[in-house]
């Protein structure tokens, strides 16, 4: 074995390849190959989609288990621990099976250089592949068509949703997005659309496959309170979760059980689903803190209205996104909930928008105050938050934007409530 500890062959999984990004199957299947990947005997399920795919994963796991079937999850970036991505029946990987993985990925790779994602997609279908389970639920990483993920053939494909994001890998239109992620679609094979105007050749090649398609507002349907799908209504509860995703996912749980259970069971299901940095509240040293990972102009207007709708405005947010994101589109979604900005950056992430950039385009794009948008390093940041909203009559403070951001300030936060409770 290369190396004995996770944090060590995560390192090098990062070095590994020339570019973070590379789109392309060829490389990844060859070394699939040599792994006899994927050779699998449960129900396969894909997850694409611009936002929703995360909750939609979550929902249908929670789904399927409390049927009682075993259920595996592969999902991507993670919030605090790299083994968040390959999950068991709700429990995450052990450092241990991943080194195993990861071992077994680099014996068989031979000279073949892969990606992080790459690396991690094929050890987390040897880990699937070893467990066996039920059903296997994985979400795409990039696109579709040409993301590692995409190596296996689904039985179920689900689609959240398409909008614009990644505009150098995937295209920039909707329409050159959706034959990116249509690209998880296999012949015949059950298929759910949770985008309320999918483009029109995404639903010409769901007719040319003749897969089973469901699409929202046609074949199911969902309001803040009800989903109706397959002439049942199941409430949502308290969930937190982007509607249209979960109920994507409660439409492909029809689809892949043979006996479902009764509405008022899944309706508890539903009922308060919550997953980390997707309108997550807590409270820390007194204040209430929401974090979201927020990091398109499609996910902050989601954001913002479901904000609104809590009647939670006039926040103080801490925010950045990567350099490649649309800021100024995330931006004018969020300005009617947060009145006041503290711009940061993750430190020693080159992809990362520098805080003051950000800072620039909230004044002299959307001519906030001065004095309502700072420019601050990470842990300045959250002292800066702090300061503000404990002597205005809002102790709140969202957290949005680049994952990275939601998990940096969480270790923070953490850290802090932990050396407050040691020293009283």
């Amino acid at each position: 074995m290369r190396f004995d500890a996770l944090d060590q062959w995560l390192a090098w999984m990062e070095r590994l390849h020339p570019s973070e990004i590379d789109l392309g199957l060829e490389r990844v299947r060859q070394v699939a190959k040599a792994m006899d990947l994927p050779a699998f005997s449960g129900n396969l399920v894909v997850v694409a989609g611009t936002n929703g795919k995360g909750s939609c994963v979550h929902a249908l796991q929670e789904l399927l288990r409390a049927s009682g079937s075993t259920v595996a999850t592969y999902t991507s970036p993670h919030i605090e621990r790299y083994n968040e991505r390959v999950c068991f029946d709700g429990s995450a990987a052990s450092d241990a099976e991943l080194c195993d993985a990861f071992a077994r990925v680099d014996s068989a790779r031979g000279s073949t250089s892969l990606t992080y994602f790459e690396f991690g997609t094929l050890a987390a279908l040897y880990l699937i592949q070893r467990r066996n389970p039920d059903y296997a639920i994985l979400e795409v990483g990039l696109g579709g068509r040409l993301d590692a993920v995409n190596i296996v053939d689904a039985d179920l494909a689900i689609i959240t949703s398409i909008d614009i994001d990644h505009e150098s890998w995937l295209g920039n239109t909707r329409e050159l997005i959706a034959h990116e992620k249509g690209g998880i679609l296999r012949a015949g094979i059950d298929f759910v659309c949770a985008d309320e105007d999918p483009p029109v050749n995404l639903d010409q090649l769901a007719h040319s496959l003749g897969v089973n398609a469901r699409w929202i507002n046609r074949d199911f349907s969902c309001d803040r309170s009800v989903v109706c799908c397959e002439g049942k209504k199941i409430a949502f509860g308290a969930c937190t979760l982007p509607r249209n995703a979960v109920a994507a996912a409660l439409q492909g749980y029809y689809l892949l059980c043979d006996k479902p259970l009764p509405e008022a069971a899944l309706a508890e299901v539903l009922d308060g689903l919550t997953l980390p940095g997707r309108m997550e509240r807590t409270t820390i040293m007194g204040v209430e803190w929401i974090f979201d990972v927020a990091h398109n102009p499609a996910a902050a207007r989601n954001l913002a209205a479901e904000l609104r709708h809590a009647g939670d405005k006039g926040l103080t947010a801490i925010f950045t996104l990567m350099a490649d994101k649309d800021s100024v589109g995330v931006i004018e979604a969020m300005v009617s909930v947060v009145s006041h900005w503290v711009c940061t950056q993750i430190d020693g992430m080159t992809r990362c928008a520098g805080a003051e950039s950000l800072r620039e385009t909230l004044v002299h794009k959307f001519g906030i105050p001065e004095n309502a948008a700072e420019s601050e390093e990470l842990g300045r940041a959250v002292a800066s938050a702090l300061d503000r909203v404990r002597t205005c009559k809002q102790p709140k403070v969202l957290v949005f934007g680049s994952f990275y951001l939601v998990a940096a300030i969480k270790s923070l936060l953490v850290a802090q409530e932990f050396k407050r409770e040691q020293v009283s």
